[in-house]
């Protein structure tokens, strides 16, 4: 009888619709699986930092820790590791902060809504990331967007696609009331370790402190 009850066995287990029932349960239980981890890692993806509300209070608890492109549209904010989840677009807080890492300050750019900008540099000027792009700013007045569009130019006499730079006359515009950021800032890249220099250097030029919110910036 064992047998001939484990030849029955083995003819159910390779039949047909035993193996589709094997592999939807095998399915549905690695979709469990991934969502319980998945859910997990969102739960415990929260680091230490403080809310900044439009009133310039400072609230402390947990924020959800994600990349730029996340953030720059919502802040998820817990009191503590049990409390519950809040969420907050730019324009309804006036930032947030990781402790010792990234700063986030709700701004208008341009037409469109309020966003949450990385804040690299603060001082006499400013400078501001989002995403890819780089925004600067001169004492809380002037504030602009840094662009390097392609166009089309003719050298030579040929029609040829060519980056304009248009981000360094806006940087010589912005330092140009320190000798030494002037003799930099035409060649400027557009890269991130080379704005903060300029920024930084122009700051110092002007007897104001540049204030840096991320640990690998020295």
């Amino acid at each position: 009888m064992h047998e001939d009850g484990q030849k029955l066995f083995d003819a159910l287990r390779n039949s047909a619709p035993y193996y589709l029932f094997f592999r939807s349960m095998r399915s549905v239980l690695l979709l469990l699986a991934t969502c319980f981890f998945i859910q997990g890692t969102a739960q415990s993806n929260f680091r230490r930092g403080f809310l900044l509300t439009n009133s310039q209070d400072t609230v402390r608890g947990l924020l959800r820790f994600a990349d730029d492109v996340a953030v720059s549209t919502s802040c998820f904010y817990k009191p503590n590791n049990k409390g519950p989840i809040s969420e907050y677009p730019p324009g309804t807080i006036s930032g947030f902060r990781y402790d010792h890492d990234k700063f986030f300050t709700s701004r208008s750019v341009g037409k469109s809504a309020d966003v949450f900008l990385e804040v690299l540099v603060k001082g006499n000027i400013s400078l501001y990331k989002f995403h890819h792009i780089y925004f600067i700013e001169k004492a809380d007045s002037a504030f602009f967007e840094l662009s390097d569009d392609i166009e089309e130019v003719q050298i030579e006499g040929e029609q040829v696609r060519a980056r304009t730079r248009n981000y360094t006359r806006m940087l010589m515009l912005m330092v140009g009331d320190c000798v030494e950021a002037s003799r930099i800032a035409p060649s400027t890249l557009l890269k991130e370790k080379s704005l903060i220099r300029l920024v930084s250097i122009y700051n110092t030029c002007r007897g104001s402190s540049n204030y840096y919110y991320r640990n690998q910036v020295k």
